[in-house]
C-alpha cells in the first residue's frame, strides 16, 4: 500500500504537475501577449493536468479513491493496534515490580505479549480481508489504467506500480486472463 501511494503520488506530482507548470510558466515567458493567450494558456494546462491526474474519468477516480480508503483504513488499523500496545507496555510496566524483573525481562515479556496479539486469528484474518479487498480494487484500478477508455498515456505509472511484474504475476495466477500486459521497464 505504502508503494503504491508514494508511486502514485510522484507520478502526480513529478510526471503531472511539475512539467505541466514549467509548460504553463515557458508559454506565459515567452508565447502570451495578451490576455486571451494567458487564459488559453492556462486552461490547457489545467486541462492536462486534470486528464494526466485521473481527475477526468469518473470510474477511475472511483477506482482511485476506493484504493486511498483501503490505506485509511489500514493506517487506521495499525494505528488502533499501535494504541493497544502502548497500553499493554503501561500496564505491564505499572503492575511489574522495579526491582523483582529486570529490563530484559520485561522486554522479553512485552514482545511475547505483543507477538500473541499480532499472531491472533482475528489479526490475521482482518490484514488478510484488508489485503484481498485492495489487491483486488488494485487490479480494476490497473485494469481501467490500461482500458479503452484511456486516453491518457499512462504507462509509467502503470510501470511505476507494478515496476517488478510482481501484481502482473499474482493477479495472472489468480485469473485465468490478465487484463493487460504492462510492457517493459523502457516504456516499449
Amino acid at each position: 500500500m505504502l508503494s503504491f501511494l508514494q508511486n502514485v503520488l510522484y507520478y502526480m506530482m513529478v510526471e503531472v504537475l511539475e512539467p505541466n507548470w514549467v509548460k504553463l510558466e515557458e508559454a506565459l515567458r515567452h508565447q502570451c501577449t495578451t490576455v486571451d493567450e494567458v487564459l488559453k494558456a492556462h486552461m490547457e494546462c489545467l486541462d492536462n493536468t486534470i486528464r494526466q491526474c485521473l481527475l477526468s474519468s469518473q470510474s477511475t477516480l472511483k477506482l482511485l479513491f476506493k484504493l486511498l480508503r483501503m490505506c485509511t483504513i489500514f493506517s487506521n488499523q495499525v494505528k488502533q493496534q499501535v494504541i493497544k500496545f502502548t497500553q499493554i507496555r503501561d500496564r505491564m510496566e505499572l503492575h511489574s515490580d522495579a526491582g523483582s524483573i529486570g529490563k530484559r525481562e520485561k522486554q522479553a515479556r512485552l514482545a511475547e505479549r505483543i507477538a500473541a496479539e499480532l499472531n491472533g486469528q482475528a489479526a490475521t484474518e482482518g490484514l488478510m480481508e484488508l489485503g484481498q479487498e485492495f489487491d483486488g480494487h488494485l487490479r480494476n484500478f490497473l485494469h481501467e489504467l490500461h482500458g479503452p477508455k484511456s486516453k491518457v498515456n499512462l504507462l509509467s505509472l502503470k510501470n511505476r506500480i507494478d515496476y517488478n511484474g510482481y501484481y502482473q504475476d499474482q493477479f495472472s495466477h489468480t485469473s485465468s486472463r490478465f487484463p493487460f500486459h504492462l510492457g517493459s521497464k523502457m516504456g516499449s
